[in-house]
């Protein structure tokens, strides 16, 4: 009865809005791989080196670009070759709408080449945040939580942009902050110290982009925390900055587990959760990708819907930057399809849902950490009886 109910609420909700999503045109236009390749090796860049491409390949929402040695001058990384690439590869295909872009040089990320790595033992200690004041199960662990995406300052056009675009109401740069609130403040309940790599806090007033800072991106959030611009100026555009920054940041604190939340999309079609690991990161982020993992698909189909597809645990071969650059056990959960309609969208609508996958997420973590945590709560800890947030489920 509550996938009738839902549907019906979509449908009422869909038939309410404008009849196509903000950015609804880039649906129809996802390139494929041959596409790429073919606008690469015809690019300027590539023709005056004699380089070419060696393969294209997406992942979740990463996108994988792998040229030969030849983009190379004297065979050591150039920023500006890069930048270029990707700008134009934006322009043409609006791939930054969709995808997190990484380019390798045969088959090695681009660190390997020389592009710039922060020294993170260097860096003068930071003060804890956001310790929590509760002991319980997950006392002196510290989780570095990413909710992906947010505003950020596009170079191109001067203007600030949203990462991702909106479905049927549903934007994933802010959506990811909604659902990691819950996730942080769960985490707290249990005793954990929480690193959060974006603002969570929605009364946290207005940031330079004129939005709230709970919407900006952890590049802003570390350049208004007065980190070192090694953290927030890590590769070669604000966009991609933001993605090491995320890594960089739980580095720099100390984390002992990173969390990085993502929804997907691609033609609405598919539907599902799936969660990497990247394959030279840390030894133990196998094991935290399935404990995590199956607390997500088995509360889903417990608790929600019992049809909830599990897209699996996959391995991510340098594809994903924020997992890659992470020096701790780091995961990357795609939670839902926001361009599926039914049920992936309808269902990121609901704050049940969104709750109960906070909650699911944090029962993985204790399963990782091979701990108990019992009466998993969103409710903040500095709220007393008399106040709740909306429609929290305990």
């Amino acid at each position: 009865m509550k996938k009738i109910t839902l549907i019906l609420a979509g449908l009422i909700f869909f038939l309410s809005v404008a009849p196509t999503p903000v950015h609804s045109n880039s649906r129809a236009s996802i390139p494929d791989d041959a596409q790429i390749t073919d606008f690469l090796n015809h690019h300027p860049l590539l023709v005056e080196s004699g380089a070419s491409v060696l393969d294209v390949y997406f992942q979740g929402e990463a996108l994988v670009i792998n040229l030969d040695q030849y983009i190379l001058p004297q065979g050591e990384f150039d920023e500006d070759i890069f930048t270029q690439l990707q700008a134009d590869l934006d322009k043409a295909f609006d791939i930054n709408r969709r995808f997190m872009t990484t380019f390798k040089v045969e088959g090695q990320t681009l660190d390997h080449w020389g592009q710039p790595m922060p020294v993170f033992e260097d860096l003068i200690k930071p003060p804890e945040i956001l310790d929590s004041t509760r002991s319980g199960p997950l006392s002196g662990v510290k989780v570095a939580l990413s909710p992906g995406h947010g505003l950020y300052w596009n170079e191109y056009y001067g203007e600030w942009w949203w990462q991702r675009s909106e479905f049927w109401g549903i934007r994933e740069d802010t959506l990811n902050s909604e659902i990691m609130r819950y996730v942080q403040f769960a985490l707290i309940n249990q005793g954990a110290m929480v690193i959060q790599l974006r603002q969570f806090n929605p009364n946290a007033g207005i940031g330079v982009s004129g939005y709230p800072t709970w919407q900006e991106n952890s590049r802003q959030y570390a350049i208004a925390a007065g980190l070192p611009a090694t953290i927030y100026d890590g590769s070669s555009t604000n966009y991609n900055s933001d993605i090491r920054t995320r890594p960089y940041m739980a580095n720099y604190y100390g984390a002992d587990i990173f969390l990085s939340l993502h929804n997907n999309g691609w033609d609405g079609t598919l539907t599902g959760t799936e969660t990497y690991y990247d394959h030279d990161n840390n030894p133990w982020s196998l094991y935290l990708a399935y404990s995590v993992h199956n607390r997500i698909i088995s509360t889903i189909k417990g608790q929600y819907d019992l049809d909830w597809w599990s897209r699996g645990v996959k391995k991510s071969y340098d594809a994903y930057g924020e997992i890659n650059y992470a020096q701790m056990p780091a995961i990357l959960i795609e939670l839902a399809f926001m361009d599926t309609f039914y049920p992936d969208n309808t269902y990121l609508h609901d704050e049940a849902f969104k709750i109960i996958t906070a909650k699911a997420i944090v029962a993985g973590i204790c399963d990782f950490r091979g701990v108990t945590c019992q009466d998993i709560s969103v409710v903040p800890p500095e709220l007393n009886h008399r106040y709740y947030l909306p429609r929290i489920m305990r």
